[in-house]
Protein backbone atom coordinates (compact mmCIF):
# COMPACT_ATOMS: atom_id res chain seq x y z
CA UNK A 1 0.00 0.00 0.00
CA UNK A 2 1.58 3.32 -1.15
CA UNK A 3 0.93 6.87 0.21
CA UNK A 4 -1.78 8.45 -1.70
CA UNK A 5 -0.94 11.93 -2.82
CA UNK A 6 -1.12 14.44 -0.29
CA UNK A 7 -1.63 12.19 2.93
CA UNK A 8 0.61 12.50 5.94
CA UNK A 9 1.50 9.23 6.91
CA UNK A 10 2.31 8.16 10.88
CA UNK A 11 4.67 5.70 11.52
CA UNK A 12 4.43 4.07 15.61
CA UNK A 13 8.09 1.92 16.76
CA UNK A 14 5.78 0.54 19.72
CA UNK A 15 8.62 -0.90 22.04
CA UNK A 16 8.57 -2.61 25.30
CA UNK A 17 9.87 0.43 27.56
CA UNK A 18 9.45 3.22 24.88
CA UNK A 19 7.45 4.34 21.96
CA UNK A 20 8.12 6.57 19.35
CA UNK A 21 6.33 8.32 16.25
CA UNK A 22 6.86 9.84 13.54
CA UNK A 23 5.12 11.89 10.77
CA UNK A 24 6.05 11.64 7.02
CA UNK A 25 4.65 14.29 5.19
CA UNK A 26 3.59 14.59 1.41
CA UNK A 27 6.76 16.00 0.15
CA UNK A 28 8.48 13.47 1.66
CA UNK A 29 9.77 14.96 5.11
CA UNK A 30 9.33 13.54 8.76
CA UNK A 31 9.04 15.16 11.88
CA UNK A 32 9.93 12.67 14.88
CA UNK A 33 7.39 13.55 17.30
CA UNK A 34 8.24 14.60 21.04
CA UNK A 35 6.23 13.98 24.39
CA UNK A 36 6.76 15.83 27.10
CA UNK A 37 9.68 17.36 26.06
CA UNK A 38 11.22 14.35 24.92
CA UNK A 39 11.58 12.15 21.65
CA UNK A 40 9.94 9.07 22.49
CA UNK A 41 7.47 8.37 24.91
CA UNK A 42 7.94 5.74 27.98
CA UNK A 43 5.59 2.97 27.07
CA UNK A 44 4.73 2.32 30.80
CA UNK A 45 1.30 3.01 31.62
CA UNK A 46 -0.68 4.00 34.91
CA UNK A 47 -3.90 3.48 36.16
CA UNK A 48 -5.63 5.59 38.08
CA UNK A 49 -8.30 4.86 41.02
CA UNK A 50 -10.95 6.10 38.80
CA UNK A 51 -9.88 3.40 36.11
CA UNK A 52 -8.42 6.22 33.77
CA UNK A 53 -4.84 5.15 31.70
CA UNK A 54 -1.79 7.43 32.24
CA UNK A 55 0.97 7.36 29.46
CA UNK A 56 4.69 8.68 29.37
CA UNK A 57 5.89 11.49 32.17
CA UNK A 58 2.98 11.52 33.97
CA UNK A 59 2.87 7.63 33.88
CA UNK A 60 5.93 7.16 35.21
CA UNK A 61 5.43 9.85 38.00
CA UNK A 62 2.65 8.79 39.27
CA UNK A 63 3.94 5.33 39.34
CA UNK A 64 6.80 6.49 41.77
CA UNK A 65 4.17 7.30 44.31
CA UNK A 66 2.14 4.16 43.57
CA UNK A 67 4.34 1.65 42.02
CA UNK A 68 1.36 -1.16 42.49
CA UNK A 69 -0.46 1.10 40.09
CA UNK A 70 1.98 1.40 37.18
CA UNK A 71 2.16 -1.62 34.40
CA UNK A 72 5.75 -0.87 33.08
CA UNK A 73 5.16 -3.01 29.94
CA UNK A 74 1.88 -2.70 28.72
CA UNK A 75 1.97 -5.19 26.16
CA UNK A 76 2.70 -7.84 28.12
CA UNK A 77 -0.57 -8.93 29.31
CA UNK A 78 -2.51 -11.65 27.46
CA UNK A 79 -5.94 -11.87 29.22
CA UNK A 80 -8.99 -10.16 28.49
CA UNK A 81 -8.65 -8.05 31.46
CA UNK A 82 -5.49 -6.62 33.71
CA UNK A 83 -6.06 -6.17 37.84
CA UNK A 84 -4.37 -3.34 38.66
CA UNK A 85 -4.15 -2.96 42.46
CA UNK A 86 -7.81 -3.99 42.80
CA UNK A 87 -9.10 -2.37 39.61
CA UNK A 88 -9.96 -4.35 36.75
CA UNK A 89 -8.80 -2.87 33.57
CA UNK A 90 -9.25 -4.12 29.99
CA UNK A 91 -5.77 -5.22 28.37
CA UNK A 92 -6.60 -3.82 25.11
CA UNK A 93 -7.19 -0.10 26.57
CA UNK A 94 -3.98 -0.57 28.45
CA UNK A 95 -2.15 -1.91 25.59
CA UNK A 96 -3.32 0.98 23.09
CA UNK A 97 -2.78 3.91 25.28
CA UNK A 98 0.94 4.81 24.35
CA UNK A 99 -0.90 4.10 20.68
CA UNK A 100 -3.52 6.38 21.53
CA UNK A 101 -1.52 9.30 22.74
CA UNK A 102 0.61 9.22 19.58
CA UNK A 103 -1.93 9.60 17.36
CA UNK A 104 -3.12 12.30 19.41
CA UNK A 105 -0.17 14.15 18.98
CA UNK A 106 0.17 13.19 15.59
CA UNK A 107 -3.00 15.13 15.05
CA UNK A 108 -2.21 17.86 17.05
CA UNK A 109 1.38 18.06 14.76
CA UNK A 110 -0.68 17.69 11.54
CA UNK A 111 -3.58 19.79 12.35
CA UNK A 112 -5.94 16.91 11.01
CA UNK A 113 -6.47 13.22 11.83
CA UNK A 114 -3.86 11.34 10.33
CA UNK A 115 -5.11 8.07 8.68
CA UNK A 116 -2.77 6.27 7.28
CA UNK A 117 -0.77 4.53 10.28
CA UNK A 118 1.78 1.96 10.22
CA UNK A 119 2.92 0.07 13.24
CA UNK A 120 6.39 -1.55 13.59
Amino acid sequence: MSMRAGETRLAIDCGTTSTKALLVWPDGTSTLLSFDGVPYLPSAVYVSDDGEVWTGQQARQAGVAAPSRLIPSPRRPVEDNVTVDGTAVNALDVAAAPLRRAAAEAERVAGAPVRDVRLV
